[in-house]
């Protein structure tokens, strides 16, 4: 077992060497793991996947995360995949002013004003997702919230309409949990998914480019001095698909996991909403939901251990986020926690485009539910089921609610 029985560097840096985000021990509760590594091996060696480094601290993965100049983003999937359109995901995988390029082009889309615009149609989903689920008694707060709020948020942003949603999340899933077996499915499923997004950006080209789509803000986008191509807009679209219906689901996932097993937390939010968004952090900072890789491109340290270019390093946010060196009480949830700096979203130029989105996702999931249905609980004993990949998750939370 990978997360028992590592009291020693021996036994830990040999944990590390066969260490594998998809692991079926590793789910359940990769902390342990991930303590080890730090008090042992902050910088270990995996060889997994051709072999890579594997990072624990805050401090060294910070400190990567804003050396964009010596740990490039090109392939930040360990391990790697075919990204449909071939080439490089944008902008999470392009390097240097390039980058900054494509940053400038998305600006408007996610720039925190936009964002609030989408509030009253993220609530309304929310309270209809709830009042069906309490119609019914329950049922899976997966599949019947996290997952449908996240993605009804992500099509109304595009304009896209409710009957692609089950192909874009067949195709996220085997991207985000499948690991290296379902690599063939993922090339068997590419062009389906590409045929979604040039539809919508052929649609959007004949109808008009003044809407307020996510698809007509990328045609009107400018890269430089130049419009977007083709396929550069199909392959942002691509990669926000990605982010919305996986990331923000996952976490909302990890949030209601731990407030069904922890009553007296969740009713500190049931009392007081004015602290959700402070709990949201927290909860992001406790439970890191991702791990994301780097390509070393000049000689240089992490931490004690050298590397040189061609290697390959993977930041496990979850484990910076239960660092004891920078945290106080880390492995204990406290929703009056200040100065939360969490890496969740990321840290220096590639810091997260739709962080906005998500805040504000998450922010009235947790209000809305803990409003209008906050008496929920587990409806069995094998109720709640956890994944790890590159996100982590609560894949099944089946709760009863009881009356007010």
């Amino acid at each position: 077992q990978m997360t028992t029985d590592l009291d020693s560097q021996e036994s830990a840096l040999a944990a590390a060497a066969r260490f594998e985000l998809h692991d079926p021990a590793l789910p359940e509760d990769p902390y342990p793991f991930y303590a080890a590594l730090r008090e042992f091996c902050p910088v270990a060696r995996s060889e997994q996947h051709g072999g890579h480094y594997i990072v624990s601290t805050y401090a060294d993965i910070d400190a990567i995360l804003h050396d964009a100049d010596r740990f490039s983003s090109r392939g930040v999937l360990i391990p790697e995949w075919n990204f449909p359109l071939g080439g490089l995901q944008i902008p999470l995988e392009i390097d240097g002013e390039d980058h900054r390029l494509y940053r400038v082009a998305l600006a408007n889309i996610f720039s925190p004003g936009r964002i609030k615009r989408l509030e009253p149609s993220v609530r309304e989903t929310a309270r209809r997702l709830i009042g069906d689920l309490v119609e019914r008694g329950g049922g899976d707060l997966i599949p019947g919230y996290a997952a449908p709020l996240a993605a009804e948020t992500f099509l109304h942003t595009f304009g896209l309409d409710a009957g692609v949603l089950s192909d874009l999340v067949r195709f996220k899933d085997l991207l985000i949990r499948g690991g290296g077996d379902s690599r063939e499915a993922l090339s068997e499923s590419s062009p389906a998914i590409l045929e979604i997004f040039s539809d919508l950006l052929a649609r959007r080209r004949v109808e008009s480019v003044t809407g307020s789509d996510v698809m007509s803000d990328l045609l009107r986008a400018k890269f430089g001095d130049r419009p977007l191509t083709d396929r550069e807009i199909l392959n942002i679209s691509v990669m926000l698909m990605l982010a919305s219906l996986d990331t923000t689901s996952s976490a909302l996932s990890n949030m209601l996991g731990y407030l069904v097993e922890n009553p007296a937390k969740r009713q500190q939010l049931i009392d007081d909403a004015t602290i959700i968004p402070n709990a949201i952090e927290e909860f992001l900072r406790f439970e890191g939901i991702s791990a994301n890789g780097r390509l070393v491109t000049k000689p240089g340290m992490v931490g004690d251990t050298a590397v040189v270019p061609g290697d390959r390093v993977m930041v496990l946010f979850g484990s910076a986020g239960r660092d004891e060196a920078r945290y106080e009480n880390a492995d204990e949830v406290d929703f009056h926690r200040q100065h939360i700096r969490h890496l969740t979203f990321g840290a220096g130029p590639h810091r997260c485009v739709g962080m906005h989105l998500a805040r504000l996702t998450l922010r009235i999931a947790l209000e809305e539910l803990h409003r209008l249905a906050p008496n929920y609980y587990l409806a069995h004993e094998q109720a709640i089921e956890r994944a790890l990949g590159h996100v982590r998750g609560v894949t099944r939370l089946d709760v009863r609610f009881a009356d007010a």
